[in-house]
Formats: structure tokens, C-alpha cells, sequence
């Protein structure tokens, strides 16, 4: 199995992986077209595979910021997009897929009011070595993007089977009813990241390699 998108011998680094031998790129599509580039395969990569590639929804004037994991070699294994930063609920695209259930906008509006920001796409590659130490630099995206876009909230709508990673990281899930997005096969939950709370350590378990980041 391939070890990643292979897009250039370019690597740069920004935020800290949990490995010298990953890389993170952080910036606007504007600002480095070829790591938007290597995040938008990877993404399509992953959605095709489960069969929901409809879900991709990728708006590059709306992304404020995206962050795509490298190795060494210049291989794309990981990534995430952020819009925002919002100060009304009406602004939070992931309402959207609540657009019906009153108790999801009460729940985000205090939210808003401290700014907040949306995570969308998370994915990580497939059967890659670094895969641990690739979730865990993914898994620490939601409090990372929210800081570098100046607030404390992120949010994001969580498949159920995704929840253990994204709780590992502190996100709290919201008392709302879950939906069926991308698809029925799916129960998605709204949860947030608190960012003054901060990143909750979780130790690595043999589990870490099995966890799928994923629609």
C-alpha cells in the first residue's frame, strides 16, 4: 500500500507533530497552493473510499485555514480545514446539518458569542507506519486551528464511530439528537472544543493504530 500522496519533495513545518520525521503545514489555499492541493487529494482519497465523496464540500474562498501533515519524504497522511471565525450561530456551517433542530442553535449560540470556528474534512491516510503519531497530530487540529484563527470554540459534526478519537482531545458532545450525515449508514454528533481548557493528554494505545479518521 502506498505511503501517501506523493506531491512534491517540498516540506515545511508550522505546528509540531508528535514526530521530527512529520511535518505540518498551516495556511490559507492562497498562500500554498500545493499543500491545498495535497490536502484536497487526500480528502478525496479518504471520501471516495467509504463511498461519500458527495460529502466532500470543499469551498476554497470560504476555508480560512487548512493543516496537512507530511513525512519527510513529502508524502500528504493527514489533514483538516477550518471556516470562520464566526460571532453569530447563523454563520456556523455546521448548523447546517441541524438546520431543523431549535436545541442544536440554543446550544451553539453562546458559543458564537466568544467566536467559534468550523473543523471540517479531517482525514487521515490510510495504512501508513506514522499512523499513531498521524492521528495524533490530527487530533489536536480542532484546538490548533481555533487558536491560530483567534477564538476559543471550534466545532464540528462527529460521526459516532469518530467520537473516541475527537474525545481523547477534550471536545464535549452537545445534547442534541444525532443525524444521519453523510449518509444513513452514519449517526453524526455536534461537539465542540473548548480552547481555553486545552488539549487533554491521552496516552497512545494499541488502539491508536486502529482508529479511523474518517467521514
Amino acid at each position: 500500500m502506498s505511503a501517501g500522496i506523493v506531491c512534491d519533495e517540498r516540506v515545511e513545518s508550522a505546528v509540531p507533530s508528535s514526530r521530527p520525521d512529520l511535518h505540518v503545514v498551516v495556511a490559507t489555499p492562497g498562500e500554498d497552493p500545493w499543500a491545498w492541493r495535497c490536502y484536497r487529494e487526500g480528502l478525496r482519497e479518504a471520501y471516495e473510499y467509504y463511498g461519500v465523496g458527495a460529502a466532500q464540500n470543499l469551498d476554497e474562498s470560504r476555508t480560512a485555514l487548512f493543516i496537512t501533515v507530511f513525512t519527510a519524504a513529502g508524502h500528504a497522511v493527514g489533514g483538516a480545514r477550518f471556516l470562520g471565525p464566526h460571532r453569530e450561530a447563523a454563520q456556523i456551517d455546521t448548523l447546517a446539518l441541524w438546520r431543523d433542530e431549535p436545541a442544536a442553535w440554543a446550544a451553539l449560540t453562546p458559543y458564537a458569542l466568544d467566536g467559534v470556528v468550523d473543523l471540517e474534512g479531517a482525514w487521515v491516510r490510510r495504512g501508513v507506519p506514522e499512523r499513531a503519531a498521524v492521528v495524533a497530530a490530527v487530533r489536536r487540529m480542532p484546538l490548533d486551528g481555533a487558536a491560530m484563527l483567534g477564538v476559543r470554540w471550534c466545532v464540528a459534526a462527529a460521526a459516532e464511530h469518530s467520537l473516541p478519537l475527537w474525545l481523547a482531545s477534550g471536545c464535549e458532545i452537545l445534547d442534541v439528537p444525532s443525524v444521519p450525515y453523510p449518509d444513513e449508514r452514519y449517526a453524526t454528533r455536534l461537539v465542540v472544543w473548548d480552547g481555553d481548557r486545552g488539549l487533554v493528554p491521552a496516552p497512545r494505545t494499541a488502539a491508536d493504530d486502529a482508529t479511523e479518521v474518517r467521514p
